[in-house]
């Protein structure tokens, strides 16, 4: 079985535990032994990708990967280190009511969604009760417990190991060339560092000291530079991080995937204005048969179409009673297409009335034979019409 292993000296600092290595278990173990935090994410996701919406769609542009075991392993974890992260926060929002706490445990809701798109593009069935209740957990929600001083820290710490986690994870996705899988980590990661701002703001916002986070952060950025940074920003951080850490240039896998973004985002206006267009039409249309049938109406004399029909009837039984119901069906089409020509057409009052009433005797006696078989209605109505 697969396991993962990864530093976490940042929790010890929390206090959260004495030892500077966790490690979590492998695909299927369900059941978190230790650290790992993975991705979180927040305002650069949701406004530069908008893949909380639909992370299917957004992924879809990319092909399916050959995903080693391992590859796989890891993005199962991730969504119980969503799943856990995102628990902790609504813990902490409950316990204190502060606002940070539930819009960025809304964010790991979105990213929850964004993983479990690439577990459904590979089969890969989600843990139904991941990293609930386990050891790592509970620990930070006693932390959490101490005070709302130090709930911010663990939201501070969760972060710190995001960014850490995911840039290997990213650094693991690119060299196996699994496209959709960097989109959508680096996308979550540059959240990680909205969330990061959003718990050392409200650390600052209610006086208490700023731990140090300068080890997180792109070389020449500082503190005060993030936080004045606001969503796709962030992500520039991240694009630079791993580039220091790993070598690994993402800038133009990033602008591509702006474009492709774009692109999609362009496709879907240009759908949007032909379903409008389409509805516009369809409205249009709807009016002119309104008015039409309330001219038809004028021109109705309910006496005269049923005179007409019962000759219609007498006249032509045998040759209605042969039509198919397709035939029938389309006779009666071009019946409501010669009505809104007469309608329309400069013709004396006398004739339209005469020629509406005799088609919609005509109309009525097809549709009270619309399931007989058929012979050709044409003659019927050339007939019919003297023609």
């Amino acid at each position: 079985m697969i396991k993962k292993t990864l530093t976490i000296a940042a929790l010890v600092g929390l206090g959260v535990a004495s030892a500077a290595t966790f490690a979590w278990g492998g695909h299927g173990q369900g059941r978190w032994q230790g650290q790992g935090m993975g991705q979180r994410g927040g305002q650069a996701w949701q406004a530069q990708q908008r893949m909380q919406e639909d992370p299917s769609q957004m992924i879809s542009q990319y092909p399916i990967s050959n995903l080693t075991e391992e590859l796989k392993e890891w993005l199962y974890n991730q969504y119980g280190e969503e799943k856990m992260a995102h628990d902790v926060y609504l813990y902490a929002y409950e316990k204190y009511g502060t606002p940070v706490f539930k819009n960025i445990a809304n964010s790991e809701q979105r990213h929850m969604d964004a993983i479990k798109a690439l577990l459904d593009r590979y089969g890969i069935i989600p843990p139904s009760d991941y990293a609930k209740d386990t050891e790592l957990s509970e620990q930070l929600k006693a932390k959490v417990d101490e005070g709302l001083e130090q709930a911010l820290n663990v939201g501070v710490t969760i972060e710190e190991v995001d960014i850490k986690d995911i840039a290997k994870l990213v650094k693991e996705a690119y060299d196996a060339n699994a496209k959709d899988l960097v989109a959508v980590y680096t996308n979550i990661a540059g959240g990680s560092y909205n969330h990061l701002r959003g718990f050392l703001q409200a650390l600052k916002n209610y006086g208490y000291q700023l731990p140090d986070v300068i080890e997180y952060l792109p070389a020449g950025v500082t503190v005060d530079q993030l936080l004045q940074m606001r969503g796709p920003e962030a992500k520039k951080l991240f694009v630079e991080y791993v580039k220091e850490h790993y070598g690994i240039d993402l800038s133009n896998f990033q602008q591509q995937c702006q474009k492709n973004q774009n692109n999609m985002q362009s496709a879907a206006r240009q759908s949007q204005q032909i379903q409008e267009q389409f509805q516009n039409q369809r409205h249009q249309i709807s009016q002119q048969m309104n008015q039409i049938r309330a001219e038809v109406q004028r021109y109705v004399n309910t006496t005269k179409v049923q005179q007409y029909k019962k000759f219609i009837e007498e006249k032509y039984e045998q040759k209605i009673n042969s039509f198919t119901p397709e035939q029938i069906q389309e006779k009666i089409q071009k019946i409501d297409e010669i009505l809104e020509k007469i309608v329309n057409g400069n013709y004396p009052e006398s004739t339209k009335e005469l020629y509406i009433n005799v088609l919609l005797a005509l109309k009525e006696t097809l549709l009270e034979k619309l399931n007989q078989s058929t012979a050709s209605a044409d003659n019927l109505l050339n007939s019919v019409l003297g023609k």
